[in-house]
């Protein structure tokens, strides 16, 4: 990455970002986990669903980006406790399966947004600026 359009570290701490990824594969969520504190965000991380869920309810974070797929709780159902729970949290949902419906089920659950695996690390990171924002 060259930098180009990237939020300054200082300003990510500043505004107090906490993001939590959740993954059940652990290269890819560490993958993410290094490229968010990069840009200074706070990350927590989850192995499944109701990992991220117990977190979300534990602390206060703006951002949660998740897999659809995992144990414990898919990303669709963490999405829809979130909602219930009424949690101030944005849910950023990626997925190696992006079928038309899920898409529209997420997007009609309240989803931030929907990346496609493999997905382009700087459009998610842009996905969770504009989040925090």
């Amino acid at each position: 990455m060259t930098g180009v359009g990237r939020l300054p570290v200082r300003d990510a701490r500043e505004a107090g970002c906490r993001v939590l990824v959740a993954d059940d594969h652990p290269a890819l969520r560490g993958a993410i986990r290094d490229a968010l504190e990069s840009e200074g965000y706070a990350v927590d991380e989850a192995a499944d669903g109701r990992r991220a869920l117990d977190a979300l309810r534990a602390d206060a974070h703006r951002v949660a980006v998740t897999d659809v797929r995992m144990p414990g709780l898919n990303g669709l159902e963490l999405l829809e406790q979130v909602s219930e729970l009424g949690l101030a949290c944005r849910v950023i949902l990626v997925s190696v399966l992006a079928d038309p419906e899920t898409v529209r089920r997420a997007d009609e659950m309240g989803a931030f947004a929907f990346h496609q695996k493999p997905f382009r690390l700087d459009a998610l990171l842009a996905d969770v600026r504009a989040a925090c924002a």
